[in-house]
């Protein structure tokens, strides 16, 4: 039986491969030469989506309001 589709794609849990996203994102939006000028920020925006993808829950385990949770 094949898994069923996460609702959220996963990030690529490795920093160097996110920056490398960010950066081309950021070329084809407003060039190179902005895009270069962005490069603090961009390795911001990485180690931070890194840290948030480490600490989300497995796809299957989403949690929601229901009566076992709600007073």
């Amino acid at each position: 039986m094949p898994q069923p589709t996460p609702p959220f794609p996963s990030l690529p849990t490795s920093r160097q491969v996110l920056l490398n996203q960010l950066k081309q994102n950021a070329i084809g939006l407003w060039g190179e030469e902005r895009a270069a000028a962005l490069q603090e920020i961009l390795e911001q925006h990485a180690e931070r989506l890194v840290d948030l993808s480490s600490a989300m829950p497995p796809s299957g385990e989403t949690p929601t309001m229901g009566w076992q949770n709600h007073p």
